[in-house]
């Protein structure tokens, strides 16, 4: 079936190269660790094929593929990106579920984003999670999902992209987390034909939980970015004594007794 693609508000394929490293400049990335959200997802997953005997196969095909890069396509452009966590089917090409952390002062770049991933891949990425942490006022999160409508002509299917989740506090300015849960169903994770005989059953990510995973991960990264700071200035240092060490060598090897001056 031919899909026709609404491309109104989407990157050309020219200005991608540019338009991405602007997004870059713009983003500061939390790449996650296993005790994120995205291990909470999985698990979430794995307990409903646990209760479900006909979801069993299905949910143990669910897989995290961590932050590994994901393939994007426009005609004859083929470019990657790596997001933070995705969770994918064995057999499908694309994951079903992506997700974006990050420090933006402007939300609209983690929606550049999701679009991305959602129109690059027709669809196939059905969720694009993304949370945009904050320090000194309310952290949130959007989602994003693609949807589909018979084709005017009437040949295949057009497919638009909505926000179905818009800046949803999950923390205040205080870090403190709110009352409520993201809500997620198994079909999310796979392409339409490899969810026939999967009951389309919803499970919740409390926002306390994720609260509390997100301060983790930042954690994480301070404690990343003070080690780095601390190797830096040993090596700095080592440079300088090393540096001080090669001028001594060099003076005592240059050394020479003040000559007699004759009267």
């Amino acid at each position: 079936m031919v899909q026709t693609l609404h491309k109104d508000g989407h990157v050309a394929a020219e200005e991608h190269g540019r338009r991405l490293r602007d997004l870059e400049g713009c983003l500061w990335t939390l790449r996650l660790q296993p005790s994120t959200p995205r291990s909470a997802i999985i698990d979430e997953i794995r307990e409903i094929g646990r209760q479900n005997r006909q979801a069993r196969a299905f949910t143990n095909s669910i897989n995290n593929a961590l932050s590994s890069r994901v393939l994007l396509v426009d005609g004859e452009d083929k470019w990657e990106q790596q997001p933070d966590a995705q969770f994918e089917h064995d057999k499908a090409r694309h994951p079903g579920v992506v997700l974006e952390v990050a420090l933006t002062q402007d939300p609209d770049e983690l929606r550049r984003i999701a679009r991305r991933y959602i129109y690059h891949t027709d669809g196939q990425i059905k969720v694009v999670l993304g949370i945009d942490l904050n320090e000194d006022k309310e952290s949130t999160i959007s989602v994003w999902k693609p949807t589909f409508s018979p084709a005017q002509n009437g040949d295949g299917v057009d497919m638009d992209i909505e926000q179905v989740v818009q800046l949803q506090p999950f923390r205040d300015a205080n870090k403190n987390p709110v009352d409520g849960a993201l809500t997620l169903h198994l079909h999310d994770f796979a392409p339409d034909n490899l969810c026939q005989g999967c009951p389309n059953t919803a499970f919740l990510i409390s926002y306390r939980d994720m609260s509390d995973m997100m301060a983790k991960a930042e954690r994480r990264k301070l404690l990343r970015e003070q080690k780095e700071i601390a190797e830096e200035d040993e090596k700095r240092y080592s440079n300088e004594a090393d540096d001080a060490n090669d001028k001594e060598d060099r003076d005592d090897g240059a050394y020479e007794p003040p000559r007699v001056l004759k009267k």
